[in-house]
């Protein structure tokens, strides 16, 4: 920055990179790493990143399917194996997503909720010019339920409640621009 050094100490950050040949159908993100308990206490450590998307195969729509991994009290959650992210349930919309995912020991019920007026739209273009539609903010709201078991024929239960205000990310995408969300880049 001209010369000037800049020091950030203690901030929570994220970053991501997409490739591939086509944008999904459809599809809501969602990422949080600055979660505190329902009393406001911070969990350190603790993370969750999940997409579910709609794709377009065989001539239909095929979906939801929903990859999430987190890490939750030191333990990981990668919930990606093919049979799991087509079992992981999901469903979404401009204003929020609800889902849950499972993997190894653990599962995790989570919501995200947008409010419109924070949403941010931006167009995409795949590299063969069709166009999707993101809707986008960085400041959604987050809860997580986090379960336990310990072993696969034992009762799950629940462990921990998360809670994230207006510190989660959050993007919904399609094929079509909402009449009523502006869009910022076309």
């Amino acid at each position: 920055f001209g010369g000037r050094r800049l020091e950030i100490t203690g901030a929570r950050g994220g970053q991501a990179h997409l490739w591939g040949a086509k944008h999904a159908t459809r599809w809501a993100w969602a990422h949080c790493n600055d979660f505190t308990d329902p009393a406001g206490q911070p969990r350190r450590e603790t993370f969750l990143d999940g997409v579910s998307v709609f794709v377009p195969r065989f001539g239909r729509e095929l979906g939801p399917n929903t990859p999430v991994v987190g890490r939750f009290g030191g333990k990981d959650l990668g919930s990606t194996s093919p049979l799991v992210v087509l079992r992981n349930d999901s469903d979404f919309d401009l204003e929020g997503w609800s889902f849950e995912a499972r993997g190894r020991g653990i599962r995790v019920r989570g919501s995200v909720t947008a409010r419109r007026e924070d949403l941010v739209g931006v167009t995409y273009h795949d590299p063969d010019g069709e166009l999707a539609y993101c809707y986008n903010t960085e400041v959604a709201d987050m809860r997580a339920d986090v379960f336990r078991r310990r072993g696969p024929f034992t009762a799950w239960r629940k462990v921990d409640e998360l809670v994230s205000e207006r510190r989660a990310h959050f993007e919904y995408a399609q094929r079509t621009p909402l009449e009523d969300v502006r869009l910022a880049v076309k």
